[in-house]
């Protein structure tokens, strides 16, 4: 590879592409890559930048560079989603989260041809920053644009559409030649509290309304008792269900993490399952559940919802500057409830990880702290009331508990004698325990 001439900085290949190494206008030096396979091609780039780049000032050079690769990338939207999907990644999506980063990508790319762009390399950090204070004010593009009364985002929803788009980008950079991912910007802090598993109290009852709602009977049990996500618990089929040894199980990959995981079946689930007759039984274990969910998930949501509220079950709470409220107790709450009541009952978080398929333990024991915050609140009723007034019955019998506590000096004797010879008893020194117990003798002799 031949130097470019002093001053119009230096081509040189890395992997299967060409970069430009030019020293800025304050005497720095940057690789700026050209996006080309060919070394003519990366020529023919290198002469659109050396000018700009070398003459001048620094913000205005980047931003010529900037506008040169935009006209120059061949990588639009779609394409930028196909080389991200084709990425590997150090932890793969499973179906649900992989439907829901395309929902989001697609999002984007609606918002930024409605701007007047299609190109990944046109997107700048401002664009970045006004799609995602939309989503933050107006809610999703699609949704605006389709007519429908948008609901503004919470922090928490934004921040997840930032990172899928910032992992996008990522993904892309190389071969749309840009050098700086537009959505490097800061998150928002979460505003939304954590979801609330169900107590034991709530739980019962939400089984009993149950009885008579096949659908919500077959979820809320199978949710409890497996720690599932409503998506795999609907569409839970039987090949995945092994009912033949004395320990029944369920094997089953995780739709949003991809995890496999292999979930001990408790007696109550299995006699559910026992229920379903086998001559009718085809490739869904519920197939109501899964025809329900498979048409509209959200249908089942409100149906679980209004449930709680018929028994007075509090389920969400205004938040200030909401525009809706938050709620914290729903259908996910029943797999917090799973990994709640397993941490309580000392089930080691590592094996309730492996049940529930968490991709880290971080998450694991972020639910498992429900059990925690209630353990410590019920710790505190037990302090005693120390800022009011001793009953006046207490007070009277004071002097009697004094004249009770007068001991004999001989049962004094016998109490240290005891008290030595449980020491001696304690000892690991053989030599220790004679001489513990021969002071216990010489104390009852004197």
């Amino acid at each position: 590879m031949k130097a470019r001439k002093a001053g119009e900085g230096t081509l040189f290949k890395k992997g299967a592409r060409f970069y430009l190494r030019v020293r800025t206008p304050e005497g720095g030096r940057k690789d700026l890559a050209t996006g080309c396979t060919s070394e003519k091609e990366a020529r023919d780039w290198a002469k659109s930048y050396a000018s700009p780049v070398l003459q001048a000032k620094p913000e205005e050079a980047m931003e010529r560079i900037r506008q040169i690769k935009a006209s120059r990338s061949s990588v639009d939207f779609a394409k930028a989603w196909e080389i991200f999907v084709k990425t590997p990644r150090t932890h793969e999506s499973g179906e649900e989260q992989a439907s829901r980063n395309a929902s989001q990508w697609q999002d984007f790319s609606a918002w930024g041809e409605a701007q007047g762009l299609s190109h990944v390399a046109q997107i700048t950090p401002t664009h970045a920053a006004e799609y995602l204070d939309e989503l933050s004010s107006s809610g999703r593009f699609a949704e605006t644009r389709a007519g429908i009364a948008p609901a503004a985002l919470s922090n928490r929803s934004r921040n997840k559409y930032h990172l899928t788009l910032k992992a996008v980008f990522a993904a892309s950079m190389d071969s749309a030649g840009i050098n700086k991912n537009p959505f490097n910007l800061p998150k928002k802090a979460n505003d939304c509290e954590e979801r609330e598993a169900f107590s034991i109290e709530e739980l019962r009852t939400i089984l009993d309304a149950t009885e008579s709602r096949p659908m919500l009977r077959q979820l809320v049990t199978l949710a409890v008792c497996t720690g599932l996500r409503t998506g795999d618990a609907c569409r839970l089929t039987w090949d995945e269900v092994d009912l033949r040894s004395s320990i029944a199980w369920i094997h089953k990959k995780t739709s949003k993490t991809g995890k496999a995981v292999k979930i001990p079946v408790m007696p109550k689930l299995r006699s559910l399952l026992e229920e379903q007759p086998q001559g009718q039984r085809g490739e869904s274990v519920f197939p109501d559940l899964a025809n329900q969910y498979d048409k509209d998930e959200t249908r089942l949501s409100k149906s679980f919802g209004a449930l709680l509220d018929s028994l007075g079950i509090e389920r969400s709470r205004r938040i200030e500057d909401r525009s809706r409220p938050h709620v914290f107790k729903d259908l996910h709450s029943l797999r917090h409830t799973f990994v709640y009541l397993a941490a309580e009952s000392g089930i080691p978080l590592a094996i309730v990880q492996g049940i529930v398929g968490h991709a880290s333990p971080k998450m694991t024991a972020l639910y498992a702290d429900h059990a925690t915050d209630k353990a410590k609140a019920e710790a505190m009723k037990k302090l005693p009331d120390f800022f009011s007034s001793a009953p006046e019955e207490k007070k009277k019998a004071a002097p009697e508990v004094i004249e009770a506590e007068i001991v004999p000096p001989a049962e004094v004797k016998a109490k240290e004698a005891a008290a030595m010879l449980r020491k001696a008893l304690k000892a690991v020194d053989p030599e220790k325990i004679k001489d513990l117990v021969k002071q216990a003798l010489k104390k009852l002799e004197a």
